[in-house]
This record gives C-alpha cells, structure tokens and sequence, in this order.
C-alpha cells in the first residue's frame, strides 16, 4: 500500500514538474513574441508617418498571433501593415503631423511672454489622442472605412470616458518609462497593446453585438 502511495506521489511530481516547466516555456515564448512585435513596430515606424499603419498592424497581430494563437508574428504583421495601407496609412500620418504641430504651439505657448494661450492647446492635443486610442485599434481589427473609423474612434472618446482616461493613462506611463529607462522600448510597445486590449476588446464587442447604425454592417473582423 505505501509502495503504491510512493509511486502516486513520484508521479504527482513529475507531472507538476511537466506544468511548471509548460508554465515556464509559455511564458518564455509569450515574452519572445512581445519583444519581436515591439521591435517590428519600433522599426517599421522610424518614418514616423507609418506610425498610424503600425500601430493598426501592432493591435491586430497582438489579437491573432498571441491570443488566438494564428500565424506567426512577423508575417502577420507585414500582411497587416500591407492592408492597412489604405485608410491607417494616410489618415495615420495626418494625425501625426496634428499631433507635431499641437505639440510645437504648445511649446511656444510655455515660452516667458508667448501670446499664445496653452490650454486649448492641451485640450485639443488631449483629444487627438484620445481618438488615436480608438483608431488605430479600429482600423487594426475591422473593415471599417477611414470616415466611418473616425467617426466611431469620436463617439467612443466620449461614450466610453473613463476607458478613455485609463487607455491615456496607460500610454503616458508607458512614455514615461521609455522616457526613463529607454531599454524598455524593445517590449513596453506591445505590452502597453496588451493591456490597452484588455480595455477595448470588452467594448468592442459590445458594439458588434449591438450594432448602431450607421456601422452596423460594417463590423467584420479582419482575417
């Protein structure tokens, strides 16, 4: 009887060990792939105004290659990149010179007797991005054209606020960190996707199962 109670206990062992080093392997390879995204995006974004093509590829590869487990991670986000060339190319490029410019005036306005007034700037810098929280992950995710997307990334700024200031929150604590330890750009761009998915794929399940026109027969999930 305890010879047989050893033997179940030798193999309760073996196979926590089995677990643990499975746990171990996931976690490692989860970590590899994170690094391998940051860095396609950190590299692919160098023009700066591919950045809005990038970014939509960085959600979309996140969601089919790390969590549903489809394809490989730099072919995933190539083709990606190469379908959203259309709408998240130019639009992308568009915000990112607002964003320049936003950022140029305000600026100028904390310079000692600047005329210019910097809290509308703030303001508008603050939406800008609040849109861009929405966007890029839109246009990752779903076939939606680029004034049906804006209009969407608009309405779910303000709908859904206090997603909105958490998804803010999130990327200027992720700057912050760059801004401290720049090492930290080789993973934190696809671990700040990771967690911001956490906020925006509730929410935009939501929408899908109750579609609002007029996007209700637009919401098709990109291969």
């Amino acid at each position: 009887m305890s010879l047989l109670s050893s033997d179940a206990a030798v193999k309760d062992l073996i196979m926590i060990q089995k677990n643990l080093n499975n746990g171990a392997l996931r976690a490692v390879n989860y970590t590899a792939d994170l690094v391998t995204l940051s860095l396609l995006w950190l590299v692919c974004s160098f023009p700066v105004l591919t950045v809005g093509m990038t970014s939509a590829a960085l959600f979309h590869t996140y969601e089919k290659v790390l969590i549903g487990k489809e394809g490989r991670v730099i072919l995933v986000f190539f083709r990606s990149c190469k379908d959203n060339l259309r709408i998240a190319l130019p639009i992308g490029a568009v915000l990112t010179l607002m964003n320049a410019a936003l950022l140029f005036f305000w600026w100028e306005s904390t310079r000692e007797g600047s005329p210019i007034p910097a809290l509308p700037i703030v303001l508008s810098l603050l939406l800008l991005l609040s849109i861009q929280c929405y966007f890029y992950p839109l246009t990752g995710h779903y076939c939606l054209n680029g004034k049906q997307a804006i209009a969407l990334s608009m309405r779910m700024a303000f709908a859904h606020f206090p997603q909105t200031l958490l998804l803010l929150a999130l990327q200027a604590v992720c700057a912050a960190a760059v801004i401290l330890y720049p090492p930290l750009v080789v993973i934190l761009p696809a671990a700040e996707t990771a967690l911001a998915e956490k906020v925006l794929m509730p929410l935009f399940r939501r929408y899908i199962r109750f579609p609002m026109l007029p996007f209700q027969t637009q919401w098709r999930s990109k291969d």
